[in-house]
């Protein structure tokens, strides 16, 4: 549960909060019952860790429906925060009438809380709608 608090409030990736809180506790425990076993353990909790890094690196299509007054400035923030590029276009809320843009862009999962809450801050009335993505072909960078 620590771990889950930590990963919404800081930029650490599951795996590193995970893997900290584990080897501390690992570490202890070898400690007092004996490193040979210890050592089997952080063996095996890296060996998770980075499975779960890997599931956490997964590319999400992200799309955005926000207020048209808004478009720079959640715009700037999505290409400085993810370093990926994006597609926006013109639209109309079908219910309100009111202009809108429709932000497009890919990003990994890791990176996914902090940004929707960004996103939401600066527009409380934003659509944000979340896909998983097979594939990508084409530049994209993961780092």
């Amino acid at each position: 549960m620590i771990s889950l608090v930590l990963i919404r409030k800081t930029n650490y990736s599951v795996r590193r909060i995970m893997l900290s809180f584990n080897a501390v506790i690992t570490i202890i425990a070898g400690i007092i019952f004996g490193a040979e076993q210890s050592l089997y353990t952080l063996i095996s909790l890296y060996t998770n860790a980075k499975v779960i890094d890997t599931t956490e690196k997964a590319k999400i299509q992200l799309t955005v429906v926000i207020s048209k007054q808004k478009l720079d400035v959640i715009r700037d923030l999505m290409l400085k925060y993810t370093n990926h590029g994006l597609t926006y276009t013109e639209a109309k809320g079908g219910y309100t009438g009111d202009e809108k843009r429709i932000i497009y862009t890919v990003i990994t999962r890791d990176k996914l809380q902090t940004l929707s809450s960004l996103i939401h801050r600066i527009d409380p009335s934003s659509f944000i709608a979340i896909q998983d993505v097979v594939e990508v072909k084409g530049k994209f960078i993961t780092a």
